[in-house]
């Protein structure tokens, strides 16, 4: 059942659509090497990045999750991992506000890999939790890259909320090849269909 932000609880998104986003993490991880800094904001779609992430040594991650904090330590291949402070949503097992705005501004990455509600040809990368979008706009400014994951059911989707204009993004993963008009959008945008 959705909940007041229009998706439904974070255990129950990572069921839905599992394989794709699967296999949206697996080819983000293309993405990144060895020794790189990332910035891996709140959702089902980075919780999966981050399993499959986990595996390449020596990166540093500043993420606003808890479970991708927990999954990257526990790992044991020598990356970093830094967790913002700030309040906290114990659904999404998320923080956020200005306290981990504040933090991240400490931080500049390689990229910010970002979930999103939804992904359309005018709106941009949007989302359903005002809170999160603060959270995500600081990482696509302190961020040389910025990588949305969204598996096709969030391609055309609309939600209230603007993370960012397709211009600001550099990358969209997907399992699959978005539709025609958005495909246009994101070609005249530069955005690289991964």
């Amino acid at each position: 059942m959705p909940g007041p932000s229009g998706e439904g609880s974070y255990q129950q998104r990572m069921g839905e659509n599992a394989k794709a986003k699967r296999i949206a993490a697996q080819k983000a991880c293309t993405l990144i090497s060895s020794g790189e800094t990332l910035f891996i904001d709140t959702g089902s779609s980075t919780l999966f990045f981050a399993e499959e992430v986990a595996a390449i040594p020596g990166l540093t991650v500043i993420t606003n999750s808890a479970e991708v904090a927990s999954v990257i330590a526990s790992a044991d291949t020598g990356s970093s991992v830094f967790l913002l402070g700030g309040e906290y949503n114990a659904d999404n097992r998320e923080t956020f506000g200005p306290m981990a705005i504040a933090q991240l501004e400490c931080f500049h990455a390689n990229h910010a890999i970002l979930a999103t509600g939804g992904i359309d040809a005018v709106g941009g990368v949007m989302s359903f939790d005002v809170n999160e979008v603060a959270v995500s706009r600081a990482m696509i400014s302190h961020a040389e890259n910025v990588i949305v994951l969204a598996d096709s059911s969030k391609c055309g989707r609309i939600a209230p909320f603007v993370i960012g204009r397709l211009e600001q993004v550099d990358y969209l993963v997907c399992e699959e090849e978005p539709g025609q008009l958005l495909k246009e959008a994101l070609e005249l945008n530069k955005v690289k269909i991964v």
